[in-house]
C-alpha cells in the first residue's frame, strides 16, 4: 500500500461528518407586515457555498422586529417556489409531492420542502435565485432590506391585494426599486461545511434597516458580519433593527429554531442595551444565559466587540470633533471582558470594534485616508466601515470550523 494512498485515506477520514445544513448566502427573516396586501411574488438571489446535488427550502409566516419581537403575520399563508439558474433553467419545489406548501399557521413556518434533485448540481460559488409566490390571509410579510443591494437586475418583489399573477415557474418578476424583499429563511442540503446563524441588531442586519447603513457589495452581503462571513460560508442573517439582547432573550424561539441547520452562532448584540442604560455586567450575564439555551446545545457561539456611538460637529470627518455617548465607559468594560475571553459560554470573540474605532477604547470612529468617513449617523457603519472590518480579517470565518 503506497504512502500516497494512505495519506489520501487519512485525509478523507479526517473530514467533518456530513449534516443537513445551510448551503447558501443571503438568507434572512421578515421584519414587517403590510395588511394592505395579501399576495406577493418574489425572486431573491443567493450564492451556493458548497457543491450540492439537491436542496430543500422553507418559508416563514412570522416576523421579528424590536416592537413585536417575534410574531405571526396575523393569519395563515401558503407558498409556491422554484429555483432559477443563471442559464434560465427553472425547477419547482414540492411539499409532499404537491406544488403548494401546506397551509402555514399564523406564526408558523413551512416544513422543509421535498428534497429537489437538481438537473445540474450547484457548484460552490454559483449564483442562483429562489423565486415564488405567497398568499396570506391577513397581510404579507416582507424584509426591510433594499433591492438596490444588487442593482436593477437583482432581487425583485411584487405585491397586491388580489389578482397578482403567480410567476413561480415563468414570467418576469419586476425588479423596480424598492426598500423591501422576500425569500426563504432556509436553503439546506447535505454538507460538511460550517455555516452560521447571525443574530444581533441593525449593525448585523445592514441594508436599509436604518439611515446610514452600508449598501451591499457585489455578493449582496450586508452588515458587519455577513460581508466577512458570506465569502466563506452559508448564513442566515437574523439581524433585527433596534433590538436589545434582553429583548431577544424573551422572544427568540423562531429565530433560534433556524440554528438547527447552522453549525455556528455569531452575535453582536449590546449597543442598544447600552443605549438603554444597561450595565456591562447585566449584558455579560445575558450572554451567558443565551449560551446555555437548550436550542443552542453543541453550537459554538462567537460574539463581537461593540463599536462606538458618537455625535459629531463635522459630519464624522474628523476624530477630534466626535463626542462619545454617555455609556461609553460601560461599552469599554464590556469589550475588555470580551477581549479577555472572560465570558462564560463563548467559543470565540471577533474584535470588530478594533477595525473602526480610531484607537482601542477611544470611543470614536476612525476617519480613513483622505478624510473618508465610516459613519454618517454615529451609530451605523457605511459600506466603507464594513469593508474595513472585512479587510482587517478580524471576523475570521476560517475559525468557524466543524470537528472531524
Amino acid at each position: 500500500m503506497s504512502a500516497d494512498y494512505v495519506a489520501r485515506g487519512l485525509a478523507l477520514a479526517a473530514r467533518p461528518a456530513p449534516y443537513k445544513g445551510l448551503v447558501a448566502t443571503r438568507l434572512n427573516i421578515p421584519s414587517l407586515i403590510n395588511s394592505a396586501y395579501r399576495q406577493v411574488a418574489f425572486r431573491r438571489w443567493h450564492i451556493a457555498r458548497d457543491a450540492v446535488a439537491s436542496i430543500q427550502i422553507a418559508f416563514p409566516n412570522w416576523i421579528a422586529n424590536n416592537v413585536a419581537l417575534e410574531a405571526g403575520s396575523g393569519g395563515t399563508a401558503i407558498f409556491r417556489a422554484a429555483i432559477e439558474r443563471l442559464d434560465g433553467t427553472i425547477q419547482p419545489f414540492t411539499w409532499g409531492g404537491t406544488a403548494t406548501s401546506p397551509v402555514v399557521a399564523d406564526g408558523g413556518q413551512t416544513p422543509l420542502s421535498d428534497s429537489l434533485p437538481l438537473a445540474t448540481p450547484l457548484k460552490s460559488g454559483e449564483w442562483f435565485a429562489i423565486r415564488g409566490y405567497g398568499e396570506f390571509s391577513a397581510g404579507i410579510i416582507l424584509n426591510s432590506l433594499a433591492d438596490s443591494a444588487l442593482g436593477s437586475a437583482g432581487d425583485a418583489v411584487e405585491y397586491a391585494q388580489s389578482g397578482l399573477a403567480d410567476k413561480t415557474v415563468s414570467g418576469t418578476i419586476s425588479a423596480t426599486p424598492t426598500s423591501v424583499s422576500f425569500g426563504p429563511c432556509l436553503i439546506v442540503g447535505d454538507t460538511r461545511r460550517a455555516s452560521a446563524l447571525l443574530i444581533g441588531d441593525s449593525r448585523v442586519k445592514g441594508g436599509a434597516s436604518a439611515p446610514g447603513i452600508d449598501t451591499g457589495d457585489a455578493a449582496g452581503d450586508l452588515g458587519e458580519l455577513a460581508r466577512s462571513i458570506g465569502p466563506r460560508m452559508a448564513y442566515v442573517n437574523c439581524g433585527t433593527a433596534s433590538e436589545r439582547l434582553d429583548q431577544f432573550l424573551t422572544a427568540n424561539a423562531r429565530r433560534l429554531a433556524l440554528a438547527t441547520y447552522a453549525s455556528h452562532i455569531v452575535a453582536n448584540y449590546a449597543i442598544n442595551d447600552l443605549l438603554g442604560n444597561r450595565t456591562a455586567a447585566s449584558i455579560l450575564a445575558d450572554i451567558a444565559t443565551l449560551a446555555e439555551s437548550p436550542s443552542l446545545k453543541g453550537k459554538p457561539i462567537a460574539w463581537t466587540t461593540i463599536g462606538p456611538r458618537t455625535s459629531s460637529s463635522d459630519d464624522w470627518t474628523s476624530v477630534a470633533n466626535q463626542t462619545p455617548f454617555a455609556q461609553d465607559g460601560e461599552r469599554r468594560t464590556l469589550n475588555a471582558a470580551l477581549r479577555a475571553r472572560r465570558v462564560a459560554g463563548l467559543a470565540d470573540v471577533f474584535d470588530t470594534a478594533a477595525a473602526y474605532e480610531s484607537a482601542i477604547d477611544s470611543g470614536r470612529f476612525v476617519v480613513g485616508e483622505g478624510g473618508e468617513k465610516v459613519t454618517s449617523d454615529g451609530l451605523h457603519l457605511l459600506a466603507s466601515g464594513t469593508r474595513r472590518i472585512q479587510r482587517s480579517g478580524l471576523v475570521d470565518a476560517g475559525r468557524l470550523t466543524r470537528p472531524t
